[in-house]
């Protein structure tokens, strides 16, 4: 069961802002779920981008107890 946390979600790095298109949070799993939607061809820098999103999120959202992120 997925939890809407929100739409555009504002993360902040060195003074410098970033938006998630979508955040959600799966109560059974206690984990945070972030998608990217993209229009077009899937390029590879799209990964990195979930990883530097996923690592932020860990770093800086992401609560005691909940479950680490990961990227597939």
């Amino acid at each position: 069961m997925f939890s809407f946390v929100g739409s555009q979600y504002r993360i902040e790095v060195s003074d410098r802002e970033y938006f998630i298109d979508l955040l959600l949070f799966h109560r059974r799993l206690r984990s945070l779920v972030a998608v990217e939607l993209k229009i077009g061809e899937f390029q590879p820098e799209h990964i990195a981008k979930m990883q530097f999103y996923l690592a932020v999120l860990d770093d800086k959202v992401r609560l005691d107890g909940e479950v680490r992120q990961s990227a597939f």
